[in-house]
C-alpha cells in the first residue's frame, strides 16, 4: 500500500524493488515521484495528480501491460519468464510420470 509522506506529500511504495511488480507500476511510481519532486521544488505551476488511496487508481495504465520504456508487455519480466518455465517443466514431469498430481509438487519447497 503506498504511503504519503506528510512532510512532502511524496508517494512511496514500501517495496518498489519487488521483481514481480509489472514494469508499468514501477514506471508510474517513478513518474509520479518525479512530478511530486518538481512540485516540492517549485518547478511546476499545477500540483500533480496523486492517488488518494492506492496505486490501483493508476491501474488503467499499468495493469493492462503498459511499458513506457519499450515495446514488450509490462508483465513480460524475468520473474514471469522464470515462472512460466518452471510451470512448463513441472507439467512435463507430470506428463512423463503419467500422474497429474506430480505437477503440484512444485509447490512443495522440499522438492
Amino acid at each position: 500500500m503506498p504511503e504519503l509522506d506528510p512532510s512532502k506529500s511524496r508517494l512511496t511504495l514500501p517495496r518498489s524493488d519487488v521483481e514481480a511488480a509489472p514494469r508499468g507500476l514501477n514506471q508510474t511510481t517513478q513518474r509520479l515521484g518525479a512530478q511530486q519532486d518538481a512540485w516540492d521544488q517549485g518547478n511546476l505551476r499545477l500540483r500533480p495528480w496523486m492517488p488518494q488511496e492506492s496505486m490501483l487508481e493508476t491501474a488503467k495504465s499499468w495493469y493492462t501491460g503498459a511499458n513506457t520504456e519499450g515495446i514488450d508487455n509490462g508483465w513480460n519480466t524475468d520473474f514471469y519468464q522464470r515462472m512460466y518455465e518452471q510451470n512448463s517443466m513441472w507439467q512435463e514431469k507430470a506428463k512423463a510420470a503419467e500422474r497429474p498430481s506430480v505437477f503440484y509438487d512444485w509447490l512443495d519447497p522440499q522438492k
